[in-house]
């Protein structure tokens, strides 16, 4: 990888792409850019996607046509585990993780490969959580006694806070009233300003639009 990758000079681009599921296409020619510490918000109905737009930015589903780049580096089959590893976290749709507490949980995703050797101090944890509305006891609750809101927020801030350049959230409203979508915005922006590059996606054009880029896949 370019000396580039590995300072973390990071800008996330997808371009003229297509992708298809079991021989169905779902979009194509779709193209967006994302720049650095910037947050940004795929949008669109329910079945259009996203989620396999998401997995395709992580390098575990590849696009029919169209490429994937950061900062012009390629993102292919021979790439990905070590953008995964160095440059890109994920917070998924699906959050069953099994009945952890919160603290087990954000452990638990330390452990894996693409985290080895970071670091998440309780205190720093419990800052983090406050930003999202939560408190600090939330770290030995489990995730079967939360509310999908609160275990959303809670992972979300998890995952932020592996310190990767690159921060996917997929369906990061789901599970959220509508008074909580400007706490989750304000917070990404708190990332991007730190740093990181966000890109995240919903259902809800009026969440994307409260994000720096707002695009909609069609």
């Amino acid at each position: 990888m370019s000396e580039i990758i590995r300072n973390f000079v990071v800008m996330l681009e997808i371009k003229n792409a297509s992708l298809a599921v079991s021989g169905r296409t779902l979009f194509e020619g779709f193209s967006f850019a994302a720049p650095d510490s910037s947050t940004s918000c795929i949008t669109g109905h329910r079945g259009v996607g996203k989620t396999v737009l998401m997995r395709a930015l992580m390098g575990l589903t590849s696009l029919k046509e169209g490429h994937i780049s950061i900062d012009g580096e390629l993102l292919s089959p021979a790439s990905a585990q070590e953008f995964r590893r160095q440059i890109i976290s994920f917070l998924p749709q699906n959050l069953s993780l099994g009945d952890f507490t919160t603290g087990e949980t954000a452990g638990l995703l330390l452990q894996l490969k693409a985290n080895k050797g970071r670091v998440m101090p309780r205190t720093l944890m419990a800052g983090e959580w406050q930003l999202l509305g939560l408190d600090g006891d939330i770290y030995d609750r489990r995730l079967t006694e939360l509310t999908e809101s609160e275990t959303r927020r809670a992972l979300l801030a998890v995952i932020s806070m592996q310190n990767k350049p690159i921060v996917l959230a997929d369906a990061v409203t789901q599970g959220l009233s509508e008074q909580e979508w400007p706490l989750i915005a304000g917070y990404l922006q708190h990332r991007a300003e730190g740093g990181q590059t966000i890109v995240a996606t919903t259902i809800h054009e009026e969440f994307a639009r409260l994000m720096q880029n707002s695009i909609q896949l069609v």
